[in-house]
């Protein structure tokens, strides 16, 4: 028996010793080099690039991936004749990090227009993977100014897993030249995606969206968005709310849950003084549209949105261009 205890007390006793390693081994040697984050990061410099070379007021499109492949900045800047730039970007990575990356390019006299995927809105700060391993990746900084237990569950989310692919992959080695050119090569300067013209039907047969439980839950993406209207108002940019391009189904209009819920979210727009463009319902489009999810649309689709949005949008930007000349 006193053999026994003393191998459970020797064996709890490494524990914290394993765990502390474990953790130290992610921090010092993981790199995603599986999914998206090498992806993410050469589009989010490229955009960043353009963004950064505008050195007059701009149209600055901040999303996920539904404004990736939706409205089309390159029409807005021959539109409305001014410089737009297209920083959609996977949704995964959460509103307040796509919020705080998108800070980086707006410069007082800019327009800010808002399109986060529903997921963004109806989110109350769970984990995300993709955002975990992103920021592990490449942004060490804004990892480094976390609190400590937020720095621990980041460092807890990476599985071992991942990290024996990460060693086995060469920590991102493999990356190359040719694999950066073949995620840019179907994008325009704007940082729009193009050459998205097949419909895949299995793909696009997704489940309808997840509505939050009260669907007046007033989500951290909801604050998120009030946080940076503020922060849009102290630095002198025009900010505006606009809703994600997402395949039309009849249950958002027949389905009491989903009326509510649309309605909600352009009331609660309203009642923090946040200026919307169009409705939830003018962003919904037919199937045959869509590309491979639920947001994602063709290049047909994009085109046919642009305009629409540019109808929608149009006398309330001119002036607003026009007033921060």
């Amino acid at each position: 028996m006193k053999k026994y205890k003393k191998f459970v007390m020797s064996f709890l006793s490494l524990v914290p010793i394993i765990f502390i390693v474990y953790l130290s081994s992610i921090y010092f040697l993981y790199f995603d080099s599986r999914n998206d984050s090498f992806s993410v990061k050469t589009y989010s410099d490229y955009k960043n690039n353009y963004a950064n070379s505008i050195n007059d007021k701009k149209i600055v499109f901040i999303s996920g991936s539904s404004n990736f492949l939706g409205i089309r900045a390159s029409q807005i800047e021959d539109y409305f004749n001014i410089p737009s730039v297209n920083m959609g970007i996977h949704a995964g990575l959460q509103s307040g990090y796509i919020i705080y990356q998108a800070k980086k390019v707006l410069n007082k006299g800019d327009i800010a227009i808002v399109l986060f995927d529903y997921e963004n809105l109806t989110s109350n700060g769970e984990p995300s993977i993709v955002k975990n391993q992103y920021i592990l990746t490449y942004d060490r900084d804004f990892f480094n100014n976390l609190d400590f237990v937020s720095q621990l569950k980041v460092l807890s989310s990476i599985s071992l897993y991942d990290l024996a692919f990460s060693a086995y992959d060469g920590f991102g080695e493999f990356y190359t030249q040719e694999t950066r050119h073949n995620f840019l090569k179907h994008l325009n300067k704007n940082g729009d995606m193009l050459d998205r013209d097949e419909h895949f039907e299995l793909k696009t047969k997704k489940s309808l969206l997840k509505l939050p439980n009260p669907i007046t839950l007033e989500t951290k993406g909801l604050t998120e968005m009030v946080e940076f209207r503020d922060w849009c108002i102290d630095n002198k940019i025009t900010f505006y709310v606009s809703y994600p391009n997402m395949i039309y189904r009849d249950e958002y209009k027949s389905l009491k849950e989903y009326r509510e819920y649309f309605s909600f979210i352009e009331s609660y727009f309203k009642s923090h003084n946040i200026k919307t463009i169009g409705t939830p319902y003018n962003a919904m489009y037919p199937k045959e549209y869509f590309h491979d999810n639920q947001y994602h649309l063709i290049s047909k689709g994009s085109e046919i949105r642009t305009e629409d949005f540019i109808k929608l949008s149009e006398d309330v930007l001119k002036e607003d261009i026009k007033n921060n000349k």
